[in-house]
């Protein structure tokens, strides 16, 4: 499956297609991610923003954002994701944005749960917030 993706990346760059491009290193990303190779994970995640943000393209860019608040939770940098977690709560319209995966709306409806259960001492998280992010899936 790496080995595909991989294939599909350097493809996808020598032929300038950047949206295949985002769609493979997200892919390679998440198979780092899902192995326990999170410096990986963590560095192709990192090209899909940087990627994300040249295209101007906002579904790519919360798919990015939602893809480091992950990785950069399981390599314990909760304030990093915490960013990840906050740009995309506040960037997220239905009416506007594509649903790529039903795991990007879920966390954009739990992340302020997420980040008390997760890590107790993020202060920033508001009892409002987490009363609509309750209400949003029940």
């Amino acid at each position: 499956m790496l080995q595909a993706l991989s294939k599909a990346r350097v493809l996808s760059e020598k032929l300038g297609d950047n949206n295949q491009q985002f769609i493979a290193l997200c892919g390679e990303a998440s198979y780092h991610m899902i192995s326990g190779n999170l410096r990986a994970a963590d560095e192709l995640g990192h090209q899909c923003l940087e990627l994300a943000q040249a295209s101007g393209d906002a579904n790519l860019l919360l798919e990015a954002h939602h893809r480091q608040w992950a990785t950069k939770h399981f390599m314990g940098d909760y304030a990093t994701a915490e960013a990840h977690i906050e740009f995309g709560i506040t960037t997220y319209d239905p009416d506007k944005h594509k649903i790529v995966s039903m795991a990007s709306c879920t966390t954009n409806a739990l992340a302020p749960v997420v980040k008390v259960v997760l890590h107790p001492n993020a202060r920033s998280v508001k009892t409002t917030r987490i009363n609509d992010a309750i209400s949003a899936v029940i």
